[in-house]
């Protein structure tokens, strides 16, 4: 249920339905137009701003998610010796084999 501030504050559907509403009523088409115009650029910059906010958020997750990947390969690389990497070498795929014996020394 509303408080009666609620209901006491216009809001910006009830100012902007006002303008509407004046507007139609003079008869200025012209500038219902330019005002409908505005109002919808409005929303779309809106929308823009959203979607902005959505694909920064995604890429800071995606961020999060690869530095825990490094870290948690870090930790498994630091746990076993170049020579148990190359011992077992044969159980890893030959792209990650490459890279093990070009860089195995250090």
């Amino acid at each position: 249920m509303p408080s009666l501030r609620d209901l006491n504050e216009p809001t910006m559907a009830r100012i902007f339905n006002s303008i509407r509403q004046r507007l139609l009523k003079e008869n200025r088409l012209t500038r219902y137009v330019v005002y409908a115009v505005g109002e919808v650029l409005l929303v779309v910059i809106g929308i823009l701003i959203a979607l902005q906010i959505n694909n920064n958020n995604d890429l800071r997750k995606a961020r999060v998610r690869e530095l825990q990947y490094l870290r948690n390969i870090k930790a498994d690389l630091e746990a076993k010796s170049v020579e148990d990497l190359i011992a077992n070498l044969d159980a890893v795929p030959e792209d990650i084999r490459t890279v093990v014996r070009n860089n195995g020394g250090g």
